[in-house]
This record gives C-alpha cells, structure tokens and sequence, in this order.
C-alpha cells in the first residue's frame, strides 16, 4: 500500500471538471488498449487493472441511483480480480484513478455519459477476465467475468430504451439501401457482421441524425470505427452507434476552435457491451 500510495503523482483538484464522465470513458478505453496490447508491459497492465477496481467503487458512489446497487456489486466482485502476483505499475493507472475521483466532483448531469462509462467497463472488464486467463490466474478470472455478468446486465437495461427509441425513428427503406452502401464501401471487413446485427436499423437513425447534422455518414463511420472493440464485439452495429455522436462532436469541437467561437457541452457517446461467453465456460469447444 506504501509503494501504491507514494508512487502516485499529486494532482490537486483546482476547479470541478466540466466533463468527468466523458472523460472517465476516455480514460476506460485508454486501460483497454493497454490490458488488449499483446506486446505491452504486463505491469501495466495490472496497474490499470488495480486502479479498474478503484474506478469501480468510485463510479459506485456517483452513479444514478438506480445504478449503484448493482454497480457497488460489481466493484465488489472485481476485488479479487483487482490483485496477482504481478506487480503494479501504479503510475500508469493515474489517469483511471484520477478520472474516477472527478466523478466525485463533477458539476455537469451525467446524461448519456452514464451509458458511455458503462459500456466501457463491460469492455475492460472482459479484457481483464480474459487477460488473467491468458496467465492461467484462475481466481482472479473468474473474479472479472463475474463483475463482467454484472456490468452487462446494466449496460443492457440503460441502453435498451434508447435503443428502441432510435429503431423507432429508422429511416425510409432508400435510405437505408443508401446507408448500406455507404457502409459496404467504408468498412467491408465488418460490414457482414454490422448488417446482421439486431442494431442495425438504430444505426441508420443514428447515421441520419449525424447527416441531419451536416456530418458525412462515410466520415463518422470511419471514426467511429477506430479501436479494437470492433472487432471482437457481439454486437459492433451498437459500436458504431454509441461512437457516433463523439466522432461527430470532436468534428464540431474542432470546427468552433478555428473559428474563435465558444465551446459548448457536446454529447459524449460509448461503446456497447460485449455479452460473449466466457471462455471458460466453453471449454468443450
């Protein structure tokens, strides 16, 4: 604990964060990068392992009321999977830690950002189990596919109404053939996959809304589509969907810096949940 403690940078808070849930995202998806690496530092990553369980009793306390049972629950669980016989690189998980603290001190409504740091605790929490099983630590595993359970069946329950809100507002059926295409020509690798995705019909509501908003639906897709979630997600039509609005409000954000005009809130979106089963359990494959 010594060695935890004195190692970490000191940073006070000078003035309450404008965006802690975004930026608690960003800092999620920083972690997953580090824990998916196959060539990266295994000390890193279970630096961002430990400061994961951090941030997961920390978001506990600022989450939706609705929320806190069954993230505390999770944190919980996560305990066991937070500690191994690798050491630490504390510093490295800093920027997790301290992002889970601003939560604390945010002064913004957490809004959409909720679903955002939810879907990217799914992701890193899969990365965590699966990362222990590579290293055969079978307690701390199955530790992280059970806060994996946890966080899935709450991402699930805050996106499913928006989900069904964007179905709802699909787009005309030449629309639709128009978005198909431009989708076949952006991402042909994953096109099969995001077709036959459940979510598809919300992606073209979500894609007709960037359009509305002057955003290119070839140019959003290929932001979106940046990460290694993509790629292994159950469901990477839901990808896409929660990335759109971040690609299209970084597009804006730049678009009001060079023009000298005053930034606003923008929308923070998230990565959607992957409810694959765990490995572990598909051992007679």
């Amino acid at each position: 604990m010594r060695e935890r403690f004195t190692t970490q940078p000191v940073a006070p808070l000078t003035a309450p964060p404008a965006h802690p849930w975004r930026q608690a995202e960003r800092s999620l998806r920083t972690a997953h990068t580090v824990l998916t690496d196959p060539t990266g530092d295994a000390h890193q990553a279970q630096g961002e392992i430990a400061a994961f369980g951090d941030f997961l009793h920390t978001a506990a306390l600022h989450a939706p009321r609705p929320l806190r049972a069954e993230m505390q629950a999770a944190a919980s669980a996560f305990n066991r999977a937070n500690r191994s016989m690798i050491r630490a690189d504390h510093q490295v998980g800093h920027a997790l830690r301290k992002a889970g603290q601003e939560l604390l001190y945010g002064t913004n409504s957490a809004g959409d950002f909720v679903i955002a740091v939810l879907a990217a605790t799914v992701h890193l929490a899969l990365a965590a189990a699966r990362w222990h099983e590579q290293r055969d630590h079978q307690q701390q595993a199955a530790a992280a596919w059970q806060t994996h359970a946890r966080l899935c069946s709450t991402y699930e329950a805050q996106a499913a109404p928006v989900l069904s809100e964007l179905i709802r507002r699909a787009p005309p059926a030449e629309t639709v053939t128009r978005y198909e295409g431009i989708l076949r020509a952006t991402l042909p690798a994953q096109v099969d996959r995001i077709l036959a995705d459940h979510a598809w019909p919300a992606l073209t509501a979500a894609l007709r809304r960037a359009e509305a908003g002057s955003h290119s639906p070839a140019s959003v897709l290929t932001a979106a589509a940046e990460g290694r979630e993509l790629g292994i997600a159950e469901h990477p039509a839901q990808v896409l969907i929660w990335r759109l609005d971040n690609a299209s409000s970084r597009r804006l954000a730049a678009a009001r810096a060079s023009s000298t005009m005053a930034t606003g809130p923008s929308t923070s979106t998230v990565m959607p949940a992957d409810s694959k089963t765990p490995p572990s359990r598909r051992r007679g494959r």
